[in-house]
């Protein structure tokens, strides 16, 4: 059963954007490689959904998409925002 996180700490979500706007750009960066779109797709679709599936876990993104694309970058950004502090904080 899905379920939200209601306690959350808004000191942190200033880090935890900047760690989403890094990895957003860095795949907007690799969209036009067939296999990066895939890859993105797919992780996408098998990461925990939220929320009548608007919204996905953004640490189950990041391991799926690792294990679909194998990027240096990508994966050091999703390693980033998966060590975050907001992230690992519940």
């Amino acid at each position: 059963m899905s379920w939200l996180k209601a306690a959350l700490d808004v000191n942190k979500v200033g880090d935890l954007k900047t760690h989403i706007d890094n990895l957003a750009n860095a795949l907007i960066e690799e969209l036009d490689k067939p296999e990066a779109r895939a890859a993105l797709i797919l992780a996408h679709w098998d990461a925990q959904a939220y929320y009548g599936e608007q919204f996905v876990d953004l640490t189950d993104f990041c391991n799926r998409l690792i294990e679909r694309y194998d990027n240096k970058t990508i994966r050091d950004l999703c390693e980033a925002l998966r060590n975050s502090s907001l992230a690992n904080s519940y």
